[in-house]
């Protein structure tokens, strides 16, 4: 039936139609992924790293884009799909290490923060999506911010 109807329409209305109807199914979708129990999200929000490591939070507190999963990256490597309001917390060694978030639909990464790791220290990003980019922007934020946000997100399982 839809096809029928975009295929009445000129090729400039056509993609405008296609594109309003992606953006609709995308903001009215809801990605799920495995949550945390409630004893790993207390235990997250103490704010205490393990002796020897630092903890890196990675938050996605926004309300819009729910269809679309950040993927959350240390290193290169995927440690968690976040849904709106939620976020990861994950223990490095001290160290060099590269934040940064992927868009699964596309595979863009937004240029990753470079952070030098200090075992007792916790680390604080913020990611939302560029929903016209389909990117995920990253940025450190300040503890006070990042407890702030946290008190409307609910942990996600690592990988």
């Amino acid at each position: 039936m839809i096809s029928l109807l975009i295929n009445g329409l000129n090729p400039m209305k056509a993609k405008l139609f296609t594109t309003l109807t992606v953006t609709l199914l995308t903001l009215i979708g809801c990605a799920s992924v495995p949550m945390s129990d409630k004893t790993a999200n207390d235990e997250a929000l103490k704010f205490t790293p393990p002796p020897g490591m630092a903890n890196i939070y990675i938050i996605r507190d926004e309300l819009g884009a729910t269809a679309l999963l950040a993927n959350a990256t240390i290193d290169g490597q995927r440690i968690a799909d976040l849904p709106t309001e939620t976020y990861v917390m994950k223990s490095i060694s001290p160290g060099v290490h590269t934040i940064g978030c992927i868009n699964l639909n596309n595979n863009l990464l937004w240029t990753p923060i470079t952070l030098t790791a200090q075992a007792g220290q916790n680390y604080f990003f913020e990611t939302e999506c560029s929903f016209w980019a389909h990117r995920f922007p990253i940025k450190q934020v300040t503890f006070e911010e990042a407890r702030e946000m946290l008190k409307s997100c609910d942990r996600v399982q690592g990988m």
